[in-house]
This record gives structure tokens, sequence and C-alpha cells, in this order.
């Protein structure tokens, strides 16, 4: 797997010392993917290729470079541990491959995944049966004053009023929409017929909550606002989106409510965050599973945390809000093995 072995002595740490024997992952010889001058990242399997970007994003603990006379080296360093502490948990078969991936939770795994992803947006293109297209969305809220957004459609209708679909991504508020949130979306539009906008909003720990919960509701009233040039149907618009994307549209119904705004006519919740306390007994059972579970939500949570600006309790925590009556139609999907 391109693992370089390196014997004390061989590397000086700066203080006139030589390091302790380490192990070292070179991105270059990675088994998963392969660069060149044309194009940073490319493997004949997507699938693959994607589980292995995000290996690479996760087992980075610390970033070395190396400068020599005649050369530099860029080394991602992991220290070789069991992370199965559990073996028990019987995932299914198809998502098997997935326990292979290290869950991210350190500030620079967090920033090597934004940088490997945070550029899918511009690569998403229309096909034979949705079309696609990106507008900017003004928010005074961001640091840009402005949000980029991807809008899918069915093909041929780009000119009709349809109804609307607002997808906020999930991501812990600290990661980019990934290649599933795209896929989802695609196929909204496709066994729906909706329109689909899908906002990129910005994320910690650079932009702490509650920024991204005020981006939520000034990119819905853009859409309430603007639909006739965005060919929306007012009373048929829809939220969804899942784990931290589950909170911001179960936040932005409250504020909604509290505010007298007109509520999307129903909301759709993938595995949301919707208590803050963390005291349940999934957050306790759920240690350890793959891609999200209750460690490394406790790792996002500090990464997110404001010493500066306390988010509203029913932002963070929507099951804790005096009262839900008067939300609109909602939908809850839960995982089996859910720490959320």
């Amino acid at each position: 797997m391109g693992i370089q072995r390196i014997e004390a002595g061989d590397i000086d740490d700066g203080n006139g010392s030589p390091e302790e024997e380490e192990y070292v992952w070179s991105l270059q010889n990675y088994g998963f993917v392969t660069f060149d001058k044309q194009e940073s990242i490319r493997d004949s399997d997507t699938d693959w290729a994607e589980i292995g970007r995000s290996i690479i994003a996760n087992l980075s603990d610390d970033l070395r470079i190396f400068i020599f006379r005649d050369h530099q080296e860029l080394i991602v360093t992991k220290q070789l541990q069991d992370t199965n502490e559990h073996k028990e948990w019987r995932i299914d078969p198809e998502l098997e491959v997935l326990k292979k991936v290290p869950v991210a939770t350190s500030r620079i795994q967090v920033r090597m995944v934004q940088l490997l992803y945070g550029g899918l947006m511009k690569k998403e293109k229309s096909d034979d049966v949705i079309s696609v297209r990106q507008i900017l969305i003004p928010c005074d809220d961001s640091p840009l004053k402005k949000l980029k957004c991807i809008v899918y459609e069915p093909k041929g209708k780009e000119g009709e009023v349809l109804p609307t679909v607002l997808l906020l991504h999930g991501g812990a508020f600290v990661f980019p929409a990934l290649p599933y949130h795209y896929r989802l979306a695609r196929y909204v539009v496709k066994h729906t017929g909706c329109r689909v906008f899908m906002p990129e909003y910005d994320l910690a720990p650079d932009s702490k909550p509650p920024v991204q919960h005020n981006e939520a509701f000034h990119i819905y009233s853009y859409l309430l606002n603007d639909a006739d040039s965005q060919l929306i149907d007012p009373s048929r618009i829809a939220i969804m989106g899942d784990s931290a994307g589950g909170t911001l549209c179960a936040a932005l119904c409250l504020r909604l409510k509290k505010e007298g705004i007109s509520l999307p006519s129903g909301q759709l919740l993938l595995y949301p965050s919707l208590d803050a306390r963390f005291n349940s007994s999934s957050m306790k059972l759920y240690t350890d599973v793959p891609v999200c579970n209750a460690k490394a939500v406790d790792a996002y949570r500090k990464l997110c945390k404001s010493r500066f600006v306390e988010v509203p309790k029913e932002y963070s925590s929507p099951v804790e809000a005096e009262s839900l009556a008067g939300v609109p139609p909602t939908y809850v999907e839960t995982a089996e093995y859910d720490c959320l």
C-alpha cells in the first residue's frame, strides 16, 4: 500500500535528535489513487476511488514536508493500530467496505477532506435525463456575501414551474457535500420530477454555527421571495437533509414558524442530529461504528463550538424546543447503528 518504513535515526526532528521509528504512507504510492500533471486524482473504478480518497483524508494524523538538498517529500503519517474494537457489528454486505474507512476527526483530517471534496460542485454536468446549472444566492451571513448553489431539474422542463426540493447536505457542519449527496440530488429529480436546489453553505471550523442556520434561512427565503424568477411554485417547496443537514431543516422549520414565514410543505430528515444533549442510549452504545460514531460526534462538536456566540437551543437541539406543534409533515429515517 505504499508504506515506507523509516528507521530510527533516519530523520532529524529539528532539535538535533532523531525521531523514533515510524511508518509512513506516501500519497503518491497509495494503492487506491494515482497522481499526474493532468489530473490530480483518477481511478478506473469510481466507487473505489471515492473510498480511496476518504481513506487518504482520514489516515492523516500528521502532515509533514521533508526538504532535502535534491528533492522534497510530502508525507502523511499514521500510527498502525487496530480500530476494530467491536467485531460484532453485523454490517450489511453492501456496506461492508465502509468499515475500512477510518473516521476523520482531527482538524487536519477535516481540512484534507474539505480540500479533496470541496470542488465537486463545479464538476457536476448535465446528462440525458437531468439538466444541471449553478447559481449564486445573496447571503449577508456568508463571509463572501453569496453562496454557490447547484440546481438539478428534469431535462426538457427547464422553463417550467416545478415543485421544488431544498436539499441541505450533511457532514457535521465541517464536511462539504460528498459524492453521495450529488447522487441523492439526481435520484430525487429522476424519481419525483422536482427541481432540486443544493447550496454550498460555509463550513466549520472557519464558520461556526449558527452561521449555517442563518444561511439556510436566507437560502429558503430567497427561494420563497424569488419564486417567479426561479420558476418555483411557493406552495410546493419541500426541504430535506441528512445528519447535520437534517438538523438545519428541523431548526429552519422552527424558526419559520416563530417568525410567521410560510413553511415548507414537508420535511424529510435522514438520520438527523436533533438532540444536542448527547446522552441518549445510542450515543453511549455506538462509539466505534463505521462512518459516524459517538466519538466522532464529540470531536465535531468541539470543532464547531464557538467561544463567542451561543447557538440557540432550538437550532442545535430541535427536540428541546418549547413546542413542535405546527411544524410541517415530517419523515424521519434512522440507521440501525445510528449514534445520532
